[in-house]
């Protein structure tokens, strides 16, 4: 068997012309072919065999040898997702050298079990001895297999929870990103809607931030959105409150516990704070500095309005301020 989608296929075929091969749709059926006997065996990389016959815990499968190819992997993304480049290349950079080289021979160094000659298997068959002797062996070697599968699956957790940690920031600014977002808010709503409390939602933009983009460069409209960032995050002072990044130059801020009043507080030191980190912003209409607007909302979750709506009504909020001029905050109670 050799899979459809290998870019190598052909030129296998052409050297092996002796060899009937069997095209499949995946290695993943391949195997699973291999298994049920409707095939000798499977032609594809190390790699994506090994991790087919581990993942799907086919123990009765082994590799067996190699031909002389050399196949170098790469890992790529689309051009135009930021957001997953921006994981990969924390992925990436986050592990050290032991660590690269512990995951790298975790998938190469497999052991290959050599196909039996069954001309002797037959001689060999004639004695219940080494029948016996060949059950021992092959308990032993699954017991093996096991113990090399569990450290691996170990070390792929220990890997998968920081990427899944990682996945949750922004890449620019280093704050949560909206999918964490929509997590916490989810979150938060379901339990202040229980514990019939206050929810804020206050949503923030930088104002004329293309224009100040247009002025000074992406470099440093990449340095603002970093200092606002870093800015608000430290504005709302308890444990549950969140500060991340909505999307562009939009952030939002999520305050458990806190009515209208709270809102308004936090609303103007937010303000107050960002005009005060005194970024020139020469093209602005309201300010020689760099300012933001806001548009926050408050509400008691209930059965009247869903999440969304109130993720509405805080960025409705938010146009109204950037119309009415800028550089101010507009607030209602639901």
């Amino acid at each position: 068997g050799i899979s459809r989608d290998s870019h190598f296929s052909e030129d296998v075929r052409e050297t092996y012309p002796g060899v009937d091969f069997t095209m499949v749709d995946s290695v993943e059926k391949g195997l699973s072919m291999v298994q049920n006997g409707e095939l000798f065996g499977l032609v594809d990389t190390a790699p994506k065999i090994g991790y087919f016959i581990q993942n799907n815990e086919m123990v009765d499968l082994k590799i067996s040898g190699e031909l002389p190819y050399h196949v170098e992997f790469r890992t790529g993304i689309k051009k135009d997702d930021a957001v997953l480049y921006s994981i990969f290349e924390k992925a990436v950079n986050s592990l050290s050298s032991e660590e690269k080289k512990s995951i790298f021979q975790s998938w190469m160094t497999l052991k290959y079990e050599q196909g039996f000659d069954y001309s002797l298997l037959w001689k060999i068959l004639a004695g219940l001895g080494i029948i016996g002797f060949f059950a021992v062996y092959r308990h032993i070697s699954i017991a093996q297999y096991n113990v090399k599968l569990a450290g691996l699956n170990r070390e792929l957790t220990r890997v998968n929870e920081k990427l899944e940690t990682m996945s949750y920031i922004d890449g620019l600014t280093g704050v949560p990103n909206r999918r964490k977002f929509d997590s916490v808010l989810k979150n938060e709503w379901r339990r202040c809607g229980r514990s019939r409390q206050f929810l804020t939602l206050i949503m923030l933009d930088i104002d004329y931030f293309k224009l100040f983009n247009d002025r000074y460069g992406h470099l440093e409209g990449d340095d603002c959105l970093k200092k606002v960032a870093e800015t608000i995050s430290g504005i709302p002072g308890r444990p549950g409150d969140f500060v991340g990044r909505y999307g562009g130059e939009e952030f939002a801020v999520v305050l458990p516990g806190t009515d209208e009043a709270g809102a308004r507080q936090i609303a103007e030191k937010i303000l107050i704070t960002v005009q005060n980190l005194k970024i020139e912003h020469e093209d602005s209409d309201v300010s020689p500095y760099l300012t933001v607007s806001l548009g926050a909302v408050t509400a008691v979750p209930g059965q009247r309005i869903s999440d969304k709506d109130f993720v509405d009504t805080a960025d409705q909020l938010l146009y109204k301020a950037k119309e009415a001029g800028r550089n101010q905050f507009r607030i209602e109670k639901l």
